[in-house]
């Protein structure tokens, strides 16, 4: 008897598609998954990515006001972009604004950032923390006290981050900072591990940008990153890009507290991995205008790095400004 043949599902979440099992699809984790105490391990982006402002059509689907679907439309139009990273666009107006949908926590962030991005824009100075922004906050922190799920935690940490920024208080963002490093080294995710990494190996050289001491921060996270054969997008330049900075300043805070370590060899390495950079990078194509910024942006901070190393008689120049915008937090918001 011939078997009747049908189509493919390809829309399942990864954990279903591995067991070869047919997935319910429910968003952010499927119950499939959850019901039967596996962890999901989320959707595989799709070929033709929704636009912005579709998926956020579906978003405010599940917003009680006008006001939060407002502010989220304010998140994907003009914070989002602004979040610098080794994340496209597409990891905070798609995959976070999809997790706002179901994670109260995620929803407040998201609306913070929104309200102090909006503040900060009339101001043209780091705003203090407005009424609705701090109302979302203290709503995410209550959320995140109670959650049980290490990848909202770390999702919350990266926002909380953020948010701290945006106003300058940097000693309480590298806290927050420090506390996501220390959840990510016990975290084996496969999504959390693939978004927020990357995200997490650039914002760990907020402590090294203000003085804390650099063995105590995550030599998995910091270090912890493998040489690619090519680069397949300016993420991949991006993230090679912070980890040869996270390196720089390791290399300089250590010298700074006048530890042992033989820094010629660590130079010599920091400026091997500069060349190699540039050498992917000549066989990277990019086309549209926007990743032509992105990649003069990527260019500039690698130049900015080999400055620092060729810098003489130094490992660093230490006692100089940082060189990344005007103020050491531009290096993760773009103002």
């Amino acid at each position: 008897m011939v078997r009747k043949g049908s189509k493919k599902v390809r829309t399942g979440c990864i954990t279903c598609k591995v067991r070869r099992i047919k997935c319910d699809e429910t968003r952010p984790c499927c119950r499939r998954c959850t019901n039967t105490g596996r962890n999901c391990d989320g959707y595989a982006p799709q070929g033709r990515q929704p636009t912005p402002a579709a998926h956020l059509a579906v978003t405010c689907q599940y917003l009680r006001t006008k006001t939060e679907c407002r502010g989220l439309q304010y998140f994907c139009e003009v914070a989002a972009p602004r979040l610098l990273g080794p994340k496209s666009p597409y990891f905070w107006t798609h995959l976070v604004m999809q997790l706002s949908e179901s994670e109260p926590v995620v929803k407040h962030s998201l609306l913070a950032i929104s309200s102090l991005y909006e503040t900060q824009e009339a101001q043209k100075t780091p705003p203090a923390m407005p009424s609705l922004a701090l109302q979302h906050y203290n709503s995410a922190i209550q959320g995140l006290k109670t959650t049980q799920s290490d990848v909202l935690a770390l999702l919350g940490c990266i926002l909380f981050t953020c948010i701290e920024l945006l106003q300058s208080n940097n000693g309480t963002a590298i806290r927050h900072c420090a506390h996501g490093i220390a959840i990510m080294e016990r975290c084996n995710n496969p999504w959390a591990r693939e978004h927020l990494v990357p995200i997490f190996r650039r914002i760990s050289v907020l402590p090294l940008l203000f003085g804390s001491d650099p063995t105590e921060l995550s030599r998995s996270i910091v270090l912890g990153f493998v040489i690619p054969s090519k680069f397949d997008s300016l993420e991949d330049a991006q993230v090679m890009t912070d980890d040869i900075f996270n390196r720089l300043k390791r290399l300089c805070s250590l010298k700074k507290q006048g530890l042992h370590f033989d820094q010629d060899i660590e130079r010599e390495y920091i400026k091997s991995l500069l060349e190699r950079w540039q050498f992917l990078m000549k066989g990277l194509n990019v086309h549209a205008a926007a990743q032509a910024d992105a990649r003069r942006r990527i260019q500039t901070e690698h130049d900015m790095i080999l400055d620092d190393l060729d810098y003489p008689q130094d490992v660093a120049p230490c006692s100089k400004e940082i060189p990344w915008g005007s103020r050491k937090e531009e290096y993760f918001i773009n103002e």
